[in-house]
């Protein structure tokens, strides 16, 4: 993963918030919002 060292600061607080969002969610809830992200 050293790719996560390059992210720009604006793409780290989406990528917290994201993970925040995720978190909240069941992991069925998640993983369908993946789906439709991807």
């Amino acid at each position: 993963m050293s790719e996560s060292m390059q992210l720009s600061l604006e793409q780290q607080f989406s990528l917290r918030s994201f993970e925040t969002q995720v978190q909240k969610m069941s992991r069925e809830q998640a993983q369908d919002f993946l789906v439709k992200l991807y």
